[in-house]
């Protein structure tokens, strides 16, 4: 895989070309520029598109010239290209998310909600660059468009190769980052959704950790068989998990998405007083639905992605001090054991997190600190069980075999 020219580049200056802050200020000790043009075109004329790697759900649009609109709304997106030349630019129309560009091994480069703009890097040193857009934020009300990357007409288009393994998150505000960059317990929803940061969540850092490409199917609140609160009904994530958009409009197809391993985090259920409009009485009779809809949930994941793994964030049972409620989730697991196996699922597994001393003072949610530990910790599994990746699994039956022999 490129990784482009990571020390030609000594560090990024940022210069705003419109009163309006777009862009937050990084070190000023690099020698690129980034300005901004309002209203900017998505497909600039004196520029040819750049080949565009997709991390995350998207939906693709042709556009002039041979350019691709790429709308998207799951978190957790980003999208890579990688050329020689000397500057570039990035096309926009999201009112509501934040991004950061990543550029070789420079600083990143924050992005506030660009509306519809065209953002222009000037200054970069002759030669290979590797550029990465992330995005940062969790908007379910907004879809973004990103235009795509356009670099000069005789610059060289590079590129980038999808990564050998690739890894699926599904889940809830854990996932999503939610309230990460915060610095403090308690925000109002505004302070809340501008300081998410997914790419700084577990599964993104997990992700990084073995150089896979990776999907955050995750939304906050959002539960398997009944959201935070009873909230938004007919919205739990296995309802728009197929889809592309959070309306459940256009069916998510990606034939070359085949993730090796499956992560869920689904609890979101037992949270929030039940209220008098649901069809619940109690805790209870939700977990009599919810291991059920697990298993179901699970065959389906296992449908459309035959060949993976599936590790599940569950409740730590052995702990539970009340028995009827121990006796309720061991039940719920087993159902879910249960319908998998008659899937033929090969792998499946329950974690649990209660040995990590969590802060959760982001928001009321998992901290910088806090995300670190998760990811350390899910590492920590995956590294004790190899075989969970196909190429590790194929190398043990080979093993196997010659000692056989």
């Amino acid at each position: 895989m490129l990784r482009g020219n990571m020390g030609r580049n000594a560090a990024i200056a940022i210069l705003l070309a419109i009163a309006a802050p777009v862009l937050l200020p990084v070190a000023a000790a690099y020698a690129q520029t980034v300005a901004v043009e309002p209203n900017g075109p998505m497909v600039p004329r004196d520029m040819q598109p750049l080949p565009v790697h997709v991390g995350g759900r998207v939906a693709i649009a042709k556009a002039a010239r041979g350019a691709q609109l790429h709308a998207h709304q799951w978190p957790g997106t980003y999208f890579e290209a990688a050329f020689t030349g000397d500057h570039l630019a990035l096309s926009f129309d999201d009112k509501g998310n934040g991004y950061q560009l990543l550029i070789d091994n420079a600083p990143p480069i924050a992005i506030a909600p660009p509306g519809r703009s065209l953002l222009r890097v000037t200054g970069l040193s002759p030669g290979v660059h590797r550029v990465r857009l992330e995005k940062l934020t969790e908007n379910d009300g907004v879809r973004g468009i990103f235009g795509g990357f356009y670099v000069a007409r005789d610059a060289q288009p590079l590129a980038v190769a999808p990564r050998s393994r690739q890894i699926e998150f599904i889940g809830d505000s854990s996932m999503t980052g939610f309230g990460l960059r915060s610095g403090k317990a308690q925000c109002s929803l505004r302070e809340s959704q501008e300081s998410t940061d997914t790419q700084g969540a577990y599964p993104a850092l997990v992700a990084r950790h073995y150089d896979a490409d990776y999907q955050i199917n995750a939304i906050s609140a959002r539960g398997l068989v009944r959201n935070y609160a009873g909230m938004v009904p007919g919205r739990e994530i296995p309802k728009v998990y197929p889809f592309t958009f959070f309306d459940m409009t256009t069916p998510y197809v990606d034939a070359g998405w085949r993730p090796e391993l499956i992560v869920l985090k689904l609890n979101a259920d037992f949270v929030g007083a039940i209220g008098p409009g649901e069809k619940w009485k109690d805790f209870g009779e939700v977990a009599a639905d919810y291991g059920p809809a697990y298993g179901a949930f699970i065959a389906e994941l296992h449908r459309r992605s035959p060949s993976a793994a599936f590790l599940i964030w569950w409740f730590d049972t052995a702990r539970m001090g009340d028995p009827n409620a121990r006796r309720i989730f061991e039940t719920a697991e087993q159902a879910i054991r249960d319908a998998a196996r008659q899937a033929g699922v090969q792998h499946l597994d329950f974690i649990t997190a209660s040995d990590l001393a969590i802060e959760g003072r982001a928001c009321g949610h998992y901290t910088p600190s806090d995300q670190r530990k998760l990811a350390d910790w899910l590492i920590a599994y995956l590294d004790r069980h190899p075989t969970i990746w196909p190429a590790e699994k194929a190398k043990a039956r080979q093993a196997e075999a010659r000692q056989v022999e």
